[in-house]
């Protein structure tokens, strides 16, 4: 016996304004709601509030850089996690800030961190 019950269609990849229902029936739910196309991909981009601050702070490209020698998106340097790639680019960063004058206050400020994990971090 079959879980899915006849005349239910089930694509991959589908949105939730088309499970269940064949192509058929998705193009005329969508035209009777006057849509040609998903209601997802008109949702604005979500944007990254760490790279909206380096942006604010003109560090943006600065630190763009430095992540792209690591092979790290900016966005992944505010995240919890400890791979080494991001500890690698994480430090870099703390370098160039230091580097530019930055305080360990200022830099912990940034990233959300205590000061003393900048200074171990560069040690």
């Amino acid at each position: 016996m079959s879980r899915v019950p006849s005349g239910f269609h089930v694509e991959p990849k589908v949105s939730a304004d088309t499970y269940g229902l064949s192509p058929e029936e998705v193009k005329e739910e969508r035209r009777a709601r006057g849509q040609t196309r998903s209601a997802r991909w008109d949702r604005p981009a979500v944007k990254n509030p760490f790279d909206e601050i380096l942006k604010s702070v003109g560090l943006w490209d600065r630190v763009k850089e430095t992540c792209n020698a690591v092979g790290v998106a900016p966005c992944e340097l505010d995240s919890d996690s400890k791979s080494k790639r991001i500890i690698v680019a994480r430090k870099r960063v703390y370098e160039m800030l230091k580097a530019l004058g930055w305080s360990n206050v200022d830099v912990g400020r940034l990233f959300g961190k205590d000061p003393t994990t900048i200074l171990h971090a560069l040690k």
